[in-house]
This record gives structure tokens, sequence and C-alpha cells, in this order.
């Protein structure tokens, strides 16, 4: 279900802007325009069907081949041209790069299969990336298990998502506006018909490294195919706006037994334990887990790209408000993501997980890191998922949320003391000689509070003098596992686009920029 029909959003710009076709860019933008009563006034909303949806989908997801399919679907591959901006890489360096692969990678080792997938996809040109898709969708077919005729991956699948080209364009729109707002020559100069680029740097830049290049590099698919980390699921092949991903319908092993560069021998925190797969037992749930993905992403686009949503109480656009969430939900993905991906290095996994934690306490949810921390409030957020993804995807995509749960409410056998003692709660003796019982379960929210703040350094003339005493009877240990919690309130994000849409609108209607 996509949101309701908006009414029109009031912003200002020059009608001579996109070679007098002002109207043909806003359509290209997935959105509706005409014009208001002061001059250069556009109002605009975004464009819908009759049944008053979406007209288009703003990411799709498409299975091109898989066991329960009659046949393959290849032809359904459509492409962004990529050719034109991808650096011309030839068959003969793709061939050196796996040469160079398979010279330090051990003859069993999966990188000397799944690499090349990745290196073919990436660097096909448009012209041939359905037959090179349809190859590779063979050469993993064909893989086998040694000495044995048994199939490595039997229930192997590929799958296409594709970004809709409005997404790309509307993500712009905010930084148009912030380019004329801050410079006062360049509306005349528009008008005069003599408004160039300097240096060929485009005119509408505004912090474009941080909002929107996350829909080109998919940085919104990183959580889903991290869901299973430190294991695998997927190989997958990056395309300008587009993303093929193999489906192996299996985990394997994410990371190697042995470090394999000489940077990882340098000092350092690493996983300490193996961490067993635990895989799916319907085939097709891998796939129903990236259509999942797909729907919220659309869902959740819908809502940070629609300038309708960011209009203050007199229904004028505002452009500050809609950038600020763009960057906030690009950096909240690229977050996540990285935080699931550093076992190699656990200290630092934690740093993200905690910065992922402020992020999307603060920005999405309205809270606080430490209240994430809580037990009770993790218990009550991987509830309300459970109840919003389907059964089959659950199966892949909450293993990990769950387990951050569990590491999180282990947090709590680690005041030693209470446990030495056996006294079921934690005893805070304050300065004043006063004792204070807390349940070691209550505990951990403002211990991990404490954790967090210490990226600042542990005490200082404003420590919590509370958190120092709770500091002092914990003996230090974050199970690995709870690098995923911030994973479990980013689907909490996505099963509820609702309850963005009403925070966007209020903070805009509140808005002072």
């Amino acid at each position: 279900m996509s949101p309701a029909v908006r009414s029109h959003v009031s912003l200002v710009l020059p009608h001579e802007l996109a070679g007098g076709d002002l109207v043909g860019l806003f359509t290209e933008m997935g959105l509706e325009a005409k014009r208001g009563q002061d001059p250069d006034e556009w109002m605009i909303r975004r464009r819908t069907s009759t049944s008053g949806r979406a007209a288009d989908d703003l990411v799709s997801a498409t299975t091109l081949a898989a066991p329960w399919l009659r046949e393959e679907r290849f032809d359904m591959l459509t492409p962004h041209p990529q050719d034109i901006v991808a650096p011309t890489v030839t068959r003969a360096d793709v061939a050196e790069e796996i040469r160079r692969l398979n010279a330090i990678a051990g003859p069993s080792s999966l990188m000397r299969q799944l690499y090349p997938v990745q290196l073919q996809l990436t660097t096909a040109p448009d012209a041939h990336l359905t037959d090179v898709t349809r190859d590779v969708h063979k050469q993993l077919s064909d893989l086998r298990f040694d000495d044995t005729r048994e199939t490595l991956f039997p229930d192997l699948a590929v799958q296409w998502v594709s970004m809709n080209r409005a997404l790309f364009s509307r993500a712009k729109l905010p930084t148009i506006l912030l380019r004329f707002e801050h410079d006062g020559a360049l509306h005349d100069e528009v008008k005069r018909g003599v408004a160039k680029s300097v240096s060929e740097e485009s005119l509408f830049a505004s912090s474009e490294a941080i909002a929107g290049g996350g829909l080109l590099d998919a940085t919104f698919l990183g959580p889903l195919l991290a869901c299973r980390s430190p294991n695998v699921w997927t190989a997958h092949g990056l395309r300008l706006g587009n993303t093929v991903i193999f489906n192996l319908g299996r985990t394997i092993p994410g990371l190697a037994a042995t470090p394999a560069e000489p940077l990882q021998l340098l000092p350092r925190q690493s996983t300490h334990h193996a961490h067993e797969a635990v895989d799916s037992p319907d085939r097709r749930s891998w796939s129903d887990a990236v259509d999942w993905w797909a729907r919220r992403l659309c869902q959740l686009f819908e809502c940070i790209t629609d300038p309708t949503y960011f209009r203050d109480v007199n229904g004028r656009y505002l452009p500050y408000h809609h950038q600020n969430w763009l960057m906030n939900s690009e950096e909240l993905f690229k977050r996540v993501a990285s935080a699931m991906t550093s076992w190699r290095d656990q200290y630092a996994a934690r740093i993200l997980m905690f910065s992922a934690l402020d992020l999307v306490s603060e920005a999405f949810l309205g809270s606080n890191t430490a209240d994430l921390c809580s037990p009770v409030r993790a218990q009550r957020a991987l509830k309300r998922v459970k109840k919003a993804i389907p059964g089959r995807v659950a199966d892949v995509i909450l293993p990990c949320a769950e387990a951050a749960v569990a590491a999180l409410e282990s947090v709590a056998d680690g005041f030693f003391i209470s446990r030495q003692r056996a006294s079921g709660s934690v005893t805070i003796t304050h300065k004043n000689g006063r004792e204070e019982s807390v349940p070691p379960a209550r505990a951990v929210a403002p211990l991990l509070a404490a954790r967090r703040n210490a990226t600042h350094g542990f005490g200082g003339k404003t420590a919590d003098v509370r958190a120092a005493r709770l500091l002092a009877q914990h003996d230090g240990t974050i199970p690995d596992e709870l690098i995923h919690l911030p994973f479990l309130y980013l689907l909490e994000v996505l099963c509820d686009w609702e309850g963005i849409r009403h925070r966007i609108e209020g903070q805009s209607r509140r808005a002072e920029v």
C-alpha cells in the first residue's frame, strides 16, 4: 500500500530551468506540476495512478531464474545504461584479475568462483549483460562438491533489483532548491540563459556524496545481504542503480579461518568463536526475502523522497529538512551494514554499532541509544517485526536480530559481583553511602550507554557517577552478536513506514530552516 494522494506543495524555481521544460523535469521525477499564483512559483505533488497508488514502483525485484520457475526469464533484465559512465574494462583486464585471485586463493576456496561472478556482472557491457548473467547462473549451477555429483547450490535463484530512474532525479530536488538559495545570482543567470557549471562540476551538488549516492551503489541492499553475517547467502553484481543477486539457497562461511591479508596481522580484536549457519527450511525463503526488502524500500522511498511531506504550516517546501532525511537514511543503511560486516575488527564494529544506534534512535524513532539498549525495548521491537514479517522471510532475515536480542540480555551476566554473590541484583553504593539495588537486566541499558559515551572518554567533569559505579561491577564483556542490534531497529523502521511519514510531517510543521 502506498501513501495517500497528497495536496500540492509550493516551491519557487525559474521556469527557464531545464531548457525551459521544467514540467518535463518534474515529470522525470515522478511528480505532477502546475504553475502557482506568484512568478516562478510551482505547485507539485507525487504522480499517482487512477487508484491513488504511486504511478510507478521506485524499487522492484524480479526473479529471473529459480528451480520453481517453469522457464528462465533473463529477457526481463533491463539495466540502466552504464556503458557511457563506466570505465573501460576489457576481458583481458578481468582475466588478469582472476589470475591474481587464483594465485593466492586455495583451490577449494569459494572466492575463486564468487569473485569472478561479481567481476563479470559489474563490468559486462550493457548489451551483453543478459548473456553474462545467464552464463554465470550456469557456472554456479554446475558447481559440485569435491569428488561427488551433488551440486553445491541446488536451490540457486537469480533476482534483478532495480531502482526507478525517477528515484535518482527526485533525490536531486532539494539540492536544486538549496543551490538557488545560496547563490542569489544563479536565478537571474538561468532567466537570461547564461548559467553554466564551473569546471564541469554539477550546478546542484549540495551534499551529493552524502545523499543520493547510495541509490546507485546498493547501499540500501547492504543490510539485507549482510543479514546472515558472518555467513553469506548471496553473490551479487552491482550495476548503475541496479543489482543482480544470486541467492545461493544456503549460507556459506563469510570469514576465512586464517587472516587473508598482512594488514589483518596488526593488533585488533576479532571474533573468538565460530558461528554456526542456520539455514531456512524453505528454498523459496531467500528470494522472498529480497522481494520483501524491495517492497519495504519502495515504501520508505515514497516517504523520504515525496516533497509533499516536507512542507511547513504554510504549504511551502522545506529543502533543508528533505535533504536531512535523505542523508540520514543513507547513513543509517551504511552504518548498519558496516557494523554487520566488520567481523575482522570487533572494536570497530562496536563503535559503528553505537553510531548506528544513535542515528536510528534520534532521527527515526524519537528515542535515545540508552533506551534501545534496554532488553525490554529490544524484545518489544523483535515482537513487532515478527508480527510484520511473513514467516518465510523471517526465516532468512530474523536470525541475526534474534541473536542480537539474546546477546543484549546476556550482557547482564557480566555483573560479576552480583553473580558471585548470587544476590540477584546489582548493588550501587553511592558516595554518601546510600545503596541502590538494581536488577541486572535493568542495569544493562545504563551500562551500555556508559560504554557508548566512552567514545568521548571515560570520566571527565560531566561523568555519570552512577554509570561509573555500574562499570566497576561489570567484567566488560560484550557479545559479538550485539553488533546486529541496529539491524533490529532498522527492521522496525522498515516495518513502520507510516510512523516515519508521521514523524517527517510533524518535524516539518515545526521546522525553522
